[in-house]
């Protein structure tokens, strides 16, 4: 997966959450910005993905 894809899904997260919103939302969105530059990624695969980069970036 290129990193210019993983670094905008983890930017919109973490932007979203700053400005109040959501974390379901958030996440929801972030995983919107992958497929939309990767729409043959799965939703169910890009949910994971998306959820281990916020995890990595936040060091959980």
């Amino acid at each position: 997966m290129a990193e210019e894809a993983r670094g905008a899904s983890v930017r919109t997260y973490l932007e979203l959450i700053r400005f109040g919103n959501a974390d379901p939302h958030a996440f929801e969105t972030a995983v919107t910005v992958l497929r939309m530059r990767h729409p043959d990624v799965s939703r169910h695969d890009a949910r994971h993905l998306v959820a281990d980069w916020i995890c990595e970036h936040l060091g959980h």
